[in-house]
C-alpha cells in the first residue's frame, strides 16, 4: 500500500560487520589515525597494529588470493598505512569486493591477527565444525514489572502510531507485558472494506469517500484513532514490505482492492508467517499487482512459460533474499570466497509453476470474503 521498495530481511544483530579503519601515516589531518609497525615485545613474528588490534606482519595472502585459518578471526586488508578490517569465519578472500574498501593502491595484501599467527592458526572462538559467527547474549527485559517513563516512551515511538504522555505514564506502570497482552487482545475499529463500502467513517452524513482515496483514509483513521495501535503499527510496517502500489499500475484508482488487501494484513499481524505469506499470495490485489492471477501453465508446444514476477519476488523480497546470511547478517562465503546464492533461475522457473491456475471468481465491489 505505501511503496518503499525492499522487501523483508530478518532482523539481525550487527556483530563485526565490516569494521572500517582506515589509517594514514601521513597525519596532517586526515581522518585515519597513523598505523604503528612496532615489533613484537614477545617471540615471534613481527605485528604491526590496526586502531588497537595486532596483526602479524607476515601476509597469509596476496590481492586475489585466500587467507585460510580455523575458526572465527579478524582479518586486515591493505598495504602502506592504509588497512581495512573485517571478520570472517574459516576463509577469507583477498581482495576488494570481500572487504568493501575504496582503497586503491597496488600490492594489497591479507594479515590474520597476531595472536592467531603467532600460534599457527590455532582455533580461536567457535570450533571448526561452527559455520556461523557466535552471538552475543541477548540482554535481559524484564516484561512483567513497571518501567521507567523514557524507556515507555522509547518502546511507544517503536510500537504505536505515536505515544502520548497518558499512555506513557500507563505503560510504566503496568510493564511491557501487560501492555502487549492488551494490545493484542484489541480489535481494529471495523474493516476498511466496510469504510470503503459505505464510503466514509461510521455516521458520515455526507458520506464522499471514494476511490482509492477511501482506503487510505480508512488507515489513517484507525492509525490515529484506534486503540488497537500495535495492530495498525504492524499494518503499516508490513504494507511496506509486501508492497501493493497505489501509483502507476491498473490498481491505482481501485480504492477495494486497498481495502480489502489492508484487511487481509491485519488479520495476520500477530499470527504465523507462513500463514500471512500464503494470505498474501492469495489475496487478489496482490495476484492483480504481482501479475500471478490467471498465470497460465507452461505450454512446451507454443513455448508459453508461467510468468516469474511473483515466484521471483516471493523468495527476493518476502522471504528468504538473494544472499545466504551468517547470524550477524554477513553473507556466507563459499570455499572460493564467494557470496552463496538462496535460489537459482531453476528454482525461479520451478516456482513459478506454483502460481498457476489461479483465479477469482468474484469483482472488486462485492467484497473479498
Amino acid at each position: 500500500m505505501f511503496e518503499v521498495g525492499n522487501g523483508l530481511r530478518v532482523l539481525r544483530r550487527a556483530l563485526g560487520l565490516a569494521a572500517m579503519v582506515y589509517l594514514s601515516g601521513c597525519g596532517g589531518g586526515k581522518e585515519a589515525a597513523t598505523a604503528s609497525a612496532e615489533a613484537a615485545a614477545q617471540a615471534g613474528p613481527s605485528v604491526f597494529k590496526v586502531g588497537a588490534e595486532s596483526f602479524s606482519s607476515a601476509p597469509c595472502a596476496s590481492e586475489g588470493g585466500t587467507c585460510t585459518f580455523v575458526g572465527e578471526q579478524n582479518v586486515a586488508f591493505g598495504a602502506g598505512s592504509q588497512f581495512v578490517v573485517k571478520r570472517f569465519v574459516n576463509s577469507a578472500r583477498c581482495e576488494r569486493a570481500t572487504f568493501g574498501t575504496i582503497i586503491a593502491m597496488t600490492g594489497n595484501r591479507c594479515f590474520l591477527a597476531a595472536v592467531v599467527a603467532i600460534a599457527g592458526s590455532s582455533p580461536i572462538g567457535p570450533p571448526a565444525a561452527a559455520s556461523t559467527p557466535t552471538s552475543q547474549p541477548l540482554p535481559v527485559v524484564n516484561i512483567s514489572g513497571p518501567v521507567s517513563n523514557p524507556e515507555a516512551a522509547r518502546f511507544l515511538v517503536q510500537a504505536t502510531m505515536g505515544p502520548t504522555l497518558p499512555e506513557i505514564n500507563r505503560l510504566a506502570k503496568m510493564g511491557y507485558g501487560a501492555w502487549l497482552d492488551e494490545q493484542f487482545a484489541a480489535l481494529p475499529m471495523e474493516s476498511h472494506w466496510e469504510y470503503y463500502r459505505r464510503r466514509g467513517q461510521i455516521g458520515c452524513n455526507p458520506c464522499t469517500s471514494y476511490w482509492v482515496g477511501a482506503a487510505m483514509e480508512s488507515f489513517w483513521t484507525q492509525a490515529i484513532r484506534g486503540q488497537d495501535q500495535l495492530r495498525q503499527r504492524l499494518v503499516l510496517a508490513l504494507s511496506e514490505i509486501f508492497v501493493v502500489s497505489t501509483v502507476n499500475n491498473s490498481l491505482e484508482t481501485v480504492g477495494a482492492a486497498h481495502a480489502g488487501y489492508l484487511d487481509t494484513l491485519g488479520r495476520n499481524v500477530f499470527g504465523n508467517y507462513r500463514t500471512l505469506l500464503e494470505q498474501v499470495a492469495r489475496s487478489p490485489a496482490m495476484g492483480k499487482y504481482l501479475s500471478h492471477m490467471h498465470n497460465e501453465k507452461e505450454d512446451p508446444a507454443s513455448g508459453r512459460l508461467p510468468d516469474e514476477n511473483f515466484a521471483r519476488e516471493v523468495m527476493q523480497l518476502f522471504s528468504i533474499g538473494l544472499w545466504e546470511l551468517n547470524e550477524d547478517g554477513s553473507r556466507k562465503k563459499d570455499g572460493a570466497g564467494n557470496d552463496i546464492p538462496t535460489y537459482t533461475q531453476a528454482d525461479i522457473m520451478g516456482m513459478a509453476k506454483v502460481f498457476t491456475g489461479l483465479g477469482w471468481g468474484n469483482d472488486w465491489d462485492r467484497g473479498f470474503t
